[in-house]
């Protein structure tokens, strides 16, 4: 099923109102607020309250169903399809690829001392093409040689090849890490990082603040 990378920006009026409802749902909410999506992972910043997530749809109208829950009132959503890694990697290659990268943790939290980041990139101009057929053609080695030997993890890949660019989920200890891996990349690439949040760590967070409660009380009473 198609793939689409869906990023927001709450509206500065809705900001309370929006992270406090986000905090008080219970994980049967998220469930019937994704409907007959599969998510892949959602990541917030709470500095700017803008986010981003990963979702996989039959239709365009179950994606779009999706965002009016939020987009109707409390934020603007922007919608573009992605592909994932092992699928860019089928097409450049020409068949399917002798390794494959999993998805399976792409929404997980992170570990002890780690951070979670939201890495977007874009290859300049001259280098889409030789950019991506190297992404591409690596070895599973070569590949975790290529992004930090395992200093930190990879969760989810997602790209545009069509506009040369796309976003990766990572985890690391150190950020030093990030930006050797980047610095790699530097005549090829720009890549800039934003630490992010899941949606559990942001419902925990929002919770433990004093004005919680009342924040609450004063969102049902407006409903």
């Amino acid at each position: 099923m198609p793939l689409f990378f869906v990023t927001w920006r709450i509206y500065d009026d809705k900001k309370s109102d929006c992270y406090t409802y986000f905090a008080n749902m219970t994980d049967e909410d998220h469930k019937n607020d994704h409907g007959a999506l599969k998510s892949y992972g959602r990541w917030h910043n709470l500095g700017n309250c803008t986010g981003a997530s990963v979702v996989e749809a039959s239709t365009a109208e179950d994606v779009y169903n999706w965002v009016w829950n939020w987009s109707e009132t409390m934020c603007t959503g922007d919608v573009v399809p992605v592909i994932d890694h092992n699928k860019i990697r089928e097409v450049i290659l020409g068949s399917p690829p002798e390794w494959v990268f999993s998805y399976e943790n792409s929404s997980a939290e992170p570990n002890t001392g780690e951070v979670l980041y939201l890495a977007s990139y874009e290859f300049y101009d001259d280098c889409k093409v030789k950019g991506f057929e190297l992404c591409c053609s690596k070895t599973y080695e070569e590949d975790r040689e290529a992004n930090g030997k395992g200093a930190f993890r990879h969760l989810g890949r997602w790209h545009l090849p069509n506009e040369g660019k796309g976003h990766i989920i990572c985890a690391a200890k150190d950020s030093n890490d990030l930006f050797a891996w980047a610095n790699k990349w530097a005549s090829m690439v720009k890549i800039s990082f934003q630490p992010v949040l899941t949606d559990k760590a942001v419902a925990k967070l929002i919770k433990e603040k004093a004005v919680y409660e009342k924040n609450l009380a004063d969102m049902m009473a407006k409903m």
